[in-house]
């Protein structure tokens, strides 16, 4: 399982440790084995504890079903609702979770946690022009470089001058941890559809 496994651990640690955005691992009985630092500010350390020790009673039918599809059906699934946090006070997330799949068997379950969209942004975001939205959009589709060129008829160059000025402006040292900033602050959903072939 998941928590048998110091190495996959220190893996997400050392890959998503100091992501902004709380993520997190279970095993198959709802365990939470392991909490980035932004995880264990919002909820608490919940390592070693069941995942509903965060949700309150009326959540817990809809928590149960989003687990169920990913640890039975093997969906990735994402639902809105309300959590306990540190302090005990409920706060409104929107919860992504997929399997974590081991030799084709899924053994656990990976989770990111967003913020409600209608947090305020911080300042930065504000200042990405809609070219470099239509990049953060394609990135959050996990498009290669040379996928969002042709997509968007830009030089692979052009691509990843983008991409550079998105990571300063979002404050991110990787594709990923973009990725997760621009679902943590709004700035985009995660069902998308593509840009709209504006060229530019």
């Amino acid at each position: 399982m998941v928590s048998e496994s110091p190495i996959a651990s220190a893996t997400l640690e050392t890959m998503l440790g100091a992501l902004p955005v709380p993520a997190y691992t279970n095993d198959l009985r709802g365990v939470v084995t392991w909490q980035n630092d932004a995880a264990r500010a919002v909820a608490g350390d919940l390592r070693g504890t069941h995942y509903s020790k965060a949700v309150p009673p009326e959540e817990l039918q809809r928590a149960r079903e989003t687990w169920a599809a990913a640890t039975l059906s093997g969906a990735t699934t994402r639902r809105t609702g309300r959590y306990r946090s540190a302090s005990g006070d409920l706060v409104t997330l929107e919860v992504v979770v997929a399997p974590i799949r081991a030799n084709g068997d899924i053994v656990g379950v990976f989770g990111i946690a967003i913020p409600s969209s209608d947090l305020p942004r911080p300042p930065a975001t504000e200042q990405l022009s809609p070219r470099q939205l239509d990049v953060l959009r394609l990135l959050v589709q996990a498009k290669s470089t040379s996928q969002i060129a042709a997509a968007l008829n830009l030089a692979p160059e052009t691509v990843r001058n983008h991409i550079r000025s998105l990571l300063k402006a979002l404050g991110a040292r990787s594709r990923l941890e973009a990725t997760l900033v621009a679902l943590r602050d709004g700035l985009v959903s995660l069902d998308l559809e593509g840009p709209s072939g504006r060229t530019g």
